[in-house]
């Protein structure tokens, strides 16, 4: 058992003579039956993430020019744009009266 180097300052009592005198105690303290328990260690298990998707662009990398170069016009055909589609409506949620389902203005 480890034990540590203890120093104690205090004043010894006599009671018959009830006088005082200082002293000091030098010695070791230890805990009694303090012992090493509870099992082996068991490091928690280690999470490896997963492998980043491989992307495979049909289109070359594209080299980006520095700052304050002029704009650089894309092949259109290279990129094309996919339209997007606006829903036939909207489902909101209205104050005081709950789910409400807005249809889309009709554009002339």
């Amino acid at each position: 058992m480890a034990a540590i180097d203890i120093t104690i300052s205090g004043v010894l009592y006599d009671k018959l003579a009830r006088t005082t005198r200082p002293v000091t105690i030098i010695g070791e303290a230890s805990y009694t039956g303090l012992s090493v328990g509870g099992g082996p260690i068991i490091p928690p298990p280690v999470i490896t993430p997963p492998d980043p998707p491989v992307i495979n662009p049909p289109d070359p990398p594209i080299t980006v020019p520095p700052p304050g170069s002029p704009p650089v016009i894309l092949n259109p055909d290279a990129h094309p744009a996919h339209p997007i589609a606006i829903p036939p409506y909207v489902i909101i949620d209205y104050p005081g009266i709950g789910k409400v389902m807005v249809p889309q203005p009709v554009v002339a």
